[in-house]
């Protein structure tokens, strides 16, 4: 995970919006790579997709997270850009 960021999604709050779709996973991610490089300016070397656990009891408030985690590994220099959009760095 070194030098990773991470994004927790939500129900429908996430800053990329409806903007980013795709009819099978490996699209989705495609996708939200073009928009994030897009939006920043910057590259992304390596992202991620990580599945909510089977057991994961989430609401369908707009702002609650659907348990899905993005892990994206941007261009050394460049984290504040997505810092800014909403992704942390790991704890």
């Amino acid at each position: 995970m070194k030098g990773a960021l991470v994004f927790n999604e939500t129900q429908c709050s996430d800053p990329w919006g409806g903007k980013v779709t795709g009819p099978n996973a490996e699209e989705f991610i495609q996708n939200l790579e073009l928009w994030l490089e897009k939006e920043t300016g910057a590259s992304i070397n390596n992202i991620k997709r990580i599945p909510p656990r089977k057991d994961l009891i989430v609401c369908d408030a707009c702002h609650c997270t659907s348990g899905y985690q993005l892990l994206i590994w941007p261009v050394p220099g460049s984290e504040q850009k997505f810092i800014d959009l909403g992704f942390t760095k790991p704890q």
